[in-house]
């Protein structure tokens, strides 16, 4: 199968009047000469840029790691899209973005998950010193279909519709990470090997993450998870919750005492986090402490024991039931992978 052009943009802007219609100068294109491209901001944006990665028939991954400087700016992004993106909000901070297929402005949280398809755009209003990190894997829409074919029967109409009509249909879907992605994006940006290989690797763990993300589209359609709206007081509190939260990990305080002091009710303080974070409080603490314990693991020489003690968990049953749940194999497993590795 020939490649088909892989096209995405972002365009940034200190004043939104300043975008024009046909301003390809910042355009993003995947070279099919260039395995590995990296596209730098203009200075007066920020510091840092993109990766583009071309892999092999239509399929590619871009990595956006942008610092802002101490003006906010605007970002234009996918207007000339002509392919199918799977995007990762990697960042640590949320903020709002508006888009050419939603009625209202939305917040791109932490943890946020996309399914883009072409004929969808977003402005995203990036504050001051505002760090974002995003990645993507970008898929023309004929090798989507190819991939695909047997699932089409579970794909939404208007999904089928986009992916079977990309000029004049569009697709648009707002999830949350797992565990599994979250894997699977951090071998990705560590991926350990060079060359052809490394082509090889990354291809394969691309579409691992289109299939990780529709499988995640496909749970959400039996059991939909609508966001409530959040006041400017509602999200300040929110962050202070989660800081909280990440310092008290070895014994987080109970939603009731986190609701009294912070003057959230509980269904507020339980749906807010959701719709700000993308993950539930339950789910964020679980994840802070596997991620805890593999550093400990993995840089500070702990023991599965130890690790489990460090990170409030007094049953190791627990602690193994939960790493293992969420990185897909057991702590000690883990040691002894890294173990082999160093060698």
């Amino acid at each position: 199968m020939d490649k088909e052009p892989l096209i995405t943009d972002i365009i940034y802007s200190k004043i939104e009047k300043t975008f024009k219609n046909n301003d390809n100068k910042k355009l993003l294109l995947f070279s099919e000469e260039s395995f590995e491209q990296k596209i730098t901001v203009p200075p007066e944006s920020g510091e840092g840029g993109f990766t583009l990665i071309r892999l092999l028939n239509s399929l590619g991954i871009m990595i956006t790691d942008h610092k802002n400087g101490k003006i906010p700016i605007i970002a234009r992004g996918d207007t000339h899209s002509t392919s199918f993106k799977f995007t990762f909000n990697l960042s640590q901070e949320p903020i709002y973005g508006t888009s050419n297929r939603l009625k209202k402005p939305f917040i791109a949280a932490p943890s946020n998950t996309y399914i883009v398809s072409p004929n969808v755009s977003f402005k995203l209003n990036i504050p001051p010193e505002n760090h974002q990190r995003w990645l993507s894997i970008v898929i023309s829409p004929s090798l989507l279909q190819e991939i695909v074919t047997s699932l089409k029967s579970d794909f939404p109409q208007e999904l089928l519709f986009a992916l079977e009509n990309p000029e004049n249909g569009y697709y648009l879907h707002i999830s949350w990470t797992t565990p599994l992605i979250e894997l699977a994006i951090e071998q990705i940006l560590n991926c350990p090997y060079h060359g052809n290989l490394k082509r090889i690797y990354l291809e394969g763990k691309a579409i691992e993450l289109i299939a990780l993300r529709l499988g995640l589209l496909f749970d959400e359609i039996q059991n939909s998870f609508h966001s409530i709206p959040l006041s400017n007081s509602d999200i300040d509190k929110l962050h202070q919750i989660k800081k909280v939260l990440y310092n008290k990990i070895n014994n987080p305080p109970s939603l009731r005492d986190v609701s009294k002091e912070f003057g959230l009710n509980l269904t507020k303080l339980k749906s807010g986090f959701r719709t700000l974070f993308g993950i539930s409080i339950g789910e964020y603490i679980r994840n802070i402490r596997m991620e805890h314990a593999r550093y400990l693991l993995e840089h500070q020489g702990f023991n599965v024991s130890q690790a489990s003690y460090a990170v409030g968990y007094n049953n190791i049953s627990h602690f193994i039931r939960a790493f293992k749940k969420r990185y897909g194999f057991c702590p000690g497993t883990y040691v002894k992978m890294k173990n082999n590795y160093r060698r």
